[in-house]
């Protein structure tokens, strides 16, 4: 139970510690502040999440109405377990997300995860379906509820610590 298993995400990348914004990175620097397995971190959690965003004035649910335009959120609650339910609810009333499905977990952990993600989302796509979902807000329906569902998840059945990521793209590099 000593494995390791993460998710990724385009042009993000774990830290080792908070990055100071004002530092130019090189490749070669850039590297030297990568997430090491070596990081003592690991020894003092089950799950390694991103820093969170913290939405200003509004909560979890209502930012995404704001985007969404629709009360999806809302109806896909009602496919969780009964004892699930409020308690998501409490969550995304706070203002706090953890987002881009990002996150470091001990392979046990991913795969109670995903025993309960996938099942929920399979209950969400009977409301959605695959073949009407278009632009941008719709066609990743199913990767928006998994964020929001994510930090939840972990919060409740782990411990879990927040780390940085930075946004890298190599290919400025590459001329």
């Amino acid at each position: 139970d000593d494995d390791w298993i993460g998710t990724c995400h385009y042009r993000k990348l774990w830290l080792n510690n908070l990055y100071d914004g004002k530092q130019k990175l090189s490749v070669d620097s850039l590297y030297s502040n990568l997430l090491k397995p070596n990081n003592k971190i690991f020894m003092d959690c089950d799950v390694i999440q991103v820093q969170p965003i913290f939405f200003k004035n509004e909560t979890i649910f209502e930012s995404f109405y704001k985007v969404h335009k629709n009360n999806a959120l809302e109806n896909c609650i009602n496919f969780l377990e009964t004892n699930e339910r409020e308690k998501f609810k409490e969550h995304l009333n706070g203002n706090k997300l953890c987002g881009l499905n990002m996150f470091i977990t001990k392979v046990h952990l991913f795969k109670k995860y995903c025993e309960n993600l996938f099942p929920w989302l399979e209950k969400c796509e009977k409301l959605f379906g695959f073949e009407n979902l278009k632009g941008f807000g719709k066609i990743r329906i199913y990767t928006f509820l998994a964020e929001r569902f994510m930090p939840y998840w972990f919060k409740k059945n782990t411990k879990s610590v927040l780390m940085p990521i930075i946004f890298y793209d190599i290919r400025e590099d590459i001329k």
